[in-house]
C-alpha cells in the first residue's frame, strides 16, 4: 500500500513564525528610532571639527603672512578671498568665520557682537544644537569654539 505524506506547515508552527518575528520587531525598532537624532549630532560634531580646523588653518596663516593685528587684516584660504582677521583669528561675521568655513545650507550662522552662533537645521530643540564661535579679544586670548549636541 501506498503512503503519502503531505508537506508543509501547520497553523500553530506559521502562528509561531509571526508571533517570534513581531517579538523581535518590538525589540529592534527602539533601537532604529533615534537614527536621525544619531545622524544629526553626527553631522554637528563634523561641522565643530570643521570649525575647530578651519580657525587652527586660518590663524596659522595669518602667523605665517604676519597678521596679528587687532583687526582690519585680511588672508585668503583655499579659494575663499579676504577673510577678516581679528589678532590672528576669523572674525565673527560673515567675511570671517563664515567664509573660512563655507559649511553646508544645513547650517545657519548668526553673527553678534563677538560671537557667532551656528546651528543645525531640523534640530529637535536649536538651541542645543549648535556651535558657539567666541572671536578672539587679544593676543592673548584665543578664540574659541564650543559645541552643545544636546538637543540634536
Amino acid at each position: 500500500m501506498k503512503t503519502t505524506t503531505q508537506q508543509g506547515f501547520t497553523l500553530i508552527e506559521l502562528v509561531m513564525v509571526i508571533v517570534i518575528l513581531g517579538i523581535l520587531a518590538a525589540v529592534a525598532l527602539p533601537r532604529f528610532a533615534n537614527m536621525q537624532g544619531d545622524a544629526r549630532k553626527a553631522a554637528l560634531n563634523g561641522a565643530f571639527g570643521a570649525v575647530n580646523s578651519g580657525v587652527s588653518i586660518a590663524h596659522a596663516q595669518a602667523l605665517v603672512k604676519n597678521k596679528l593685528a587687532g583687526s582690519g587684516d585680511t588672508i585668503d584660504l583655499d579659494g575663499a578671498a579676504g577673510i577678516t582677521l581679528a589678532y590672528g583669528y576669523p572674525t565673527t561675521t560673515a567675511a570671517g568665520i563664515e567664509a573660512a568655513l563655507k559649511l553646508s545650507s544645513e547650517f545657519v550662522y548668526a553673527h553678534a557682537a563677538a560671537v557667532t552662533t551656528i546651528t543645525l537645521t531640523g534640530a529637535t530643540t536649536a538651541a542645543n544644537c549648535r556651535i558657539t564661535y567666541t572671536a578672539a579679544t587679544s593676543l592673548a586670548v584665543a578664540a574659541t569654539a564650543t559645541a552643545d549636541s544636546s538637543g540634536c
